[in-house]
């Protein structure tokens, strides 16, 4: 009685949550990622409200549900973290996790409906269900990084967000990963064990939802930033601050700082015995279109494009530039000179050198 009801319950609140999502008019990121997680645990609820009582059909439901953990992690990183938050090699991760989501319901349907099949596809079965239980361990460990990313320096509204969400997604993993394995009542009954994650499922959808609107002024703020023309403009700074950036700027370009490989803030951080967080707010109030990687590439390129256009230096191949301006290997030197140039390194290189022809 009390299983179907929670399930019931819980569809029925996927199902609202996502006809939100859809009803708003000026849509963020984190509206589609979160509609996309509300309609996958519908999808899940459904599955569990009668179990084994859909026969073939509770695995070809459960294909739906392939947006669970890993979806919400995109959520977490949409709602915490400012545009861009997702790019391909999130949904990339995320798509994986679904694949084997879906790849272990069709191997359950294959061993139920063709008789020997769980001899050849059980041990393959069981590899992806291993595999699954790790790669959701992490996404889960993932999501709750994104509340923690940038505690420290949170004030405010910022920090009572972020420890609401913290609080509220550690207890439902307590409740769903601990408590669910040491009460001998939900031990012995696996429905006890749904109506747990039901209940943490349900408290966390309202809780994002909650979030959402908490920080739509936030994120709209962040839209409007993005889309004014031009880049952002550089923050107006303290006398001291100015001479700190002084100090940082003749490092890094001065000195060639940036040509030391895997330069980290860390390592900025060291040299002038400061905190991490100072450095960063400075690079981040002085530069804000880039990233503190972004800024150590823009200096390696311009570095590597002088290489590349010295008539003396054309018979370095390209390995040697990439190594010499800081990169660690051709790979990423290749793909950040194209992405910054528009061409790749060689092909920069004969543009130069027939233009002195």
């Amino acid at each position: 009685m009390w299983h179907q009801y929670l399930q019931i319950s819980l569809f029925g609140l996927s199902l609202l949550l996502l006809c939100a999502q859809v009803a708003v008019k000026q849509k963020h990121a984190v509206h589609l990622w979160f509609a996309l997680f509300c309609g996958s645990i519908a999808i899940l609820a459904l599955q569990r409200l009668k179990g084994a009582d859909w026969g073939v059909w509770q695995y070809l439901i459960g294909l739906g549900a392939c947006l669970t953990c890993n979806g919400y992690w995109l959520v977490a990183r949409a709602l915490f973290r400012p545009a861009a938050a997702v790019d391909r090699r999130h949904m990339l991760v995320a798509a994986f996790v679904a694949l084997l989501v879906i790849g272990q319901q069709l191997l359950q349907l294959l061993q139920t409906q063709w008789q020997g099949a769980a001899t050849v596809w059980g041990p393959v079965s069981t590899a992806t269900g291993e595999l699954l239980t790790l790669l959701s361990s992490t996404m889960l460990m993932l999501t709750l990084w994104e509340g923690c990313r940038g505690l420290r320096q949170a004030r405010g509204a910022e920090l009572r967000q972020r420890l609401l969400f913290l609080g509220s997604f550690a207890g439902a993993l307590f409740l769903c990963l601990i408590v669910a394995k040491i009460w001998p009542a939900a031990v012995a009954d696996s429905l006890l064990r749904q109506n747990l994650a039901a209940v943490s499922a349900m408290w966390m959808l309202v809780l994002t939802q909650g979030l959402i609107l908490w920080r739509l002024p936030r994120l709209s703020s962040q839209t409007a930033e993005d889309t004014a023309a031009g880049p952002p403009a550089a923050a107006v700074l303290s006398a001291s601050e100015q001479q700190l950036l002084t100090a940082i700027t003749t490092a890094l370009q001065q000195e060639q700082l940036f040509l030391q490989p895997n330069l980290k803030v860390a390592d900025l951080a060291r040299r002038f015995a400061l905190p991490e967080y100072r450095i960063s707010r400075l690079l981040r109030q002085q530069y804000p279109q880039w990233n503190f990687n972004q800024l150590i590439n823009d200096l390696r390129i311009k570095h590597a494009s002088g290489l590349l256009a010295d008539p003396q230096k054309q018979h370095w191949p390209v390995l040697v530039v990439g190594l010499e301006s800081g990169f660690a290997s051709v790979g990423p030197f290749s793909r950040a000179f194209k992405s910054a140039m528009g061409t790749t390194p060689h092909e920069y290189r004969q543009q130069r050198l027939n233009a002195l022809l």
